[in-house]
């Protein structure tokens, strides 16, 4: 059962909980809810990885290779380079909210670069399909 499961605040430098103050500040910032849901769900995720890998939960101690082992983990199991894009800006912004508050003294996200993101062509309809579209 989890801390917040029986009534028991998780600790404070824990993800669980800053994770709440940052959508709080989000939210006060007027970002959209659509922004402050898909920050929180890459947060989340990457504790349950955190979790599931037996890794630092507190924020203090979460390294670069925390991030980058939770990047390849993504990527191994088949999502897509953008999708692990976007992962690794919203764990960038969420450290760099968490150094501004002064959590944290570096934030692990520092020189991890986001994947390459492939170009994919867009299709080009062969004439037929041109002649049928126009109908």
């Amino acid at each position: 059962m989890k801390n917040t499961e029986i009534g028991v605040s998780p600790p404070p430098g824990s993800i669980t909980r800053l994770t709440k103050s940052w959508g709080l500040s989000l939210r006060a910032g007027n970002k959209s809810p659509r922004t402050v849901d898909g920050y929180q769900a890459t947060v989340r995720l990457f504790d349950e990885y955190l979790t599931a890998a037996g890794m630092p939960r507190e924020v203090a101690n979460i390294r670069r290779e925390h991030v980058e082992s939770y990047l390849v983990d993504l990527l191994e199991r088949g999502n897509k380079p953008a999708t692990v894009a976007t992962r690794h800006k919203g764990l960038r912004v969420f450290f760099g909210w968490l150094l501004e508050e002064g959590e944290i003294t570096e934030s692990p996200m520092r020189n991890v670069k986001p994947p390459a993101i492939p170009d994919e062509p867009v299709p080009i309809l062969e004439p037929d399909e041109i002649k049928r579209l126009m109908k």
